[in-house]
């Protein structure tokens, strides 16, 4: 999957350095309310995944290193990965 490359005003748990970069799907963990418009007292219920991140992806640093990062990223900050 690719994580969404925008942003918006307000609150978000999608990382700035996660934007726009490709990862892995580990594991759906259900459906629960997206804080972003829980912040506006809004409740939509999204699913959240565990998205596994090469470190080497996120960060230029950390070319060749094996490091993992994983986030848990709702439905509306993913996208299908077309490569």
């Amino acid at each position: 999957v690719i994580a969404a490359s925008h942003g918006h005003a307000g609150h978000t748990r999608l990382p700035q350095y996660a934007r726009g970069r490709r990862g892995t799907i580990q594991a759906c963990n259900g459906a629960h309310v997206l804080p972003d418009e829980s912040a506006r007292g809004v409740e939509i219920h999204q699913y959240c995944y565990s998205v596994m991140f090469s470190a080497e992806e996120l960060w230029a640093e950390a070319s060749g290193r094996r490091d993992k990062v994983f986030l848990d990223l709702w439905e509306s900050y993913l996208s299908a990965d077309k490569q």
